[in-house]
């Protein structure tokens, strides 16, 4: 895994009196290279790997001008869905819960999703759910664009975006944690996040704290799904 640092985003390490100005610079800078007037080795605002990001999510035909919002999964495959995920959900669920007790006094989504982005388990202390996020929502790249837990399915590692790192404008005020969890087979199982509806809101203990927790449940899921073999 890569150092913490380097997983950050910027906004968690800048001075918060710069905040304003990085980001405009990525608005900037995103719309740019969308748009083709500069090619991607010219944005120095962000991570290479979220200028990619950025491009491909174009490519799916998405809008950063506007929300698309994701599609929820029917209920009849959202069950199967929870049953084939039941031993992970089962493992990961204390582990939420211990983030919802530390982080009680704070406004945050935490989600548990699978490997292709379906929510699967989620708390909601927003207040305000207008990103419609629900049980079955799938919630990654090629539906809404840019965002933390949707890069860390397609990097397999964690990651933190904030603000105008996300593709769509509608995630320009909010931070998002998010790491992988892998089953004994090394293949992927899911994600667990933590939003937050400021920038602010994130610092590297934000990400530390999904990662602790991540590696908590991969340790649980494994030793869980070894003893069913």
């Amino acid at each position: 895994m890569e150092p913490l640092k380097k997983l950050l985003s910027p906004f968690a390490i800048e001075n918060e009196a710069n905040i304003a100005l990085l980001m405009d610079k990525i608005k900037k800078q995103k719309m740019d290279v969308l748009n083709k007037k500069i090619p991607p080795s010219e944005v120095d605002s962000v991570r290479p790997e979220i200028v990619i990001s950025w491009i491909r999510s174009f490519n799916h035909g998405l809008d950063p001008s506007r929300y698309h919002y994701p599609p929820v999964l029917d209920q009849e495959s959202l069950e199967k869905r929870l049953i084939e995920k039941a031993s992970f959900i089962q493992a990961a669920k204390p582990y939420v819960q211990q983030l919802e007790y530390l982080l009680s006094s704070e406004e945050t989504y935490i989600i548990l999703s699978d490997e292709q982005g379906v929510i699967l388990y989620m708390v909601d202390e927003l207040g305000n759910n207008k990103y419609n996020l629900v049980p079955g929502s799938v919630w990654n790249e090629e539906t809404t664009g840019t965002c933390a837990h949707g890069m860390c399915i397609i990097l397999k590692s964690p990651i933190q975006l904030c603000g105008a790192e996300h593709f769509s404008r509608i995630f320009s005020s909010i931070s998002c944690s998010s790491a992988p969890v892998y089953g004994v087979n090394g293949n992927l199982e899911g994600t667990l996040s933590i939003v937050s509806p400021c920038i602010q809101s994130q610092n590297a203990l934000s990400l530390a704290f999904v990662i602790t927790m991540s590696m908590a449940i991969q340790k649980d899921f494994q030793l869980n799904d070894e003893n069913d073999t």
